[in-house]
């Protein structure tokens, strides 16, 4: 008599697409597409969480999950720029809006008289492919083409290529890299499942 799993519910339960450029470039956010800010000190600098917008992968002050922001001031006291510090999940578009209000601001600067909002707009140079580098939980792949997939399995300390997979496979292995931008991965659908 056979054994099997009563419950799939935690075989995987989140999942990233490897060759989806949805995560934030670790850069100075390209658009401030509305900006009122005013009162922040002069050439500060401080890392702030977004208090709203489209764009669902910022964490909020209430949890420590997804992507932080380092807000600049200019000399006048606005924010002169928005760079991501901590790129967060791999689920943005472009378009989609990451907004600063004056709690937020406040709440990062460690002050009560900043006024005002600024929000970025995301544009397509703002994101780019996930790293590829797992800390922590470590995934295996699901490969939905035909083709070869470089990784690093997670007891090793070189890459190897799995050549020759077919479409809609479950490789069961666990890795800590996948080289999902490496001319040697040649499958075009690729998933991470954690």
């Amino acid at each position: 008599m056979g054994s099997y799993q009563n419950n799939f519910s935690d075989f995987a339960s989140s999942a990233i697409d490897m060759l989806a450029q949805k995560t934030l470039k670790a850069q100075d956010l390209s658009t401030l597409s509305s900006n009122t800010t005013a009162n922040l000190p002069a050439n500060g600098i401080a890392v702030a969480y977004a208090s709203g917008g489209t764009y669902t992968g910022a964490a909020s002050s209430a949890q420590n999950i997804g992507a932080r922001f380092q807000i600049t001031a200019d000399g006048a006291g606005a924010v002169a720029s928005i760079k991501v510090i901590v790129q967060g999940p791999n689920v943005g578009a472009a378009t989609e809006t990451i907004i600063f209000n004056a709690a937020s601001l406040n709440l990062a600067y460690g002050v009560s008289n900043i006024t005002g909002s600024v929000t970025a707009t995301l544009a397509g140079g703002d994101l780019e492919l996930p790293s590829g580098i797992f800390n922590g939980r470590l995934p295996s792949v699901y490969v939905g083409s035909n083709g070869n997939l470089k990784v690093t399995l997670a007891g090793d300390t070189n890459p190897i290529t799995l050549t020759g997979l077919t479409a809609n496979t479950f490789a069961p292995i666990t890795c800590k890299q996948i080289f999902n931008a490496d001319a040697a991965t040649t499958v075009t659908n690729l998933v991470a499942l954690f």
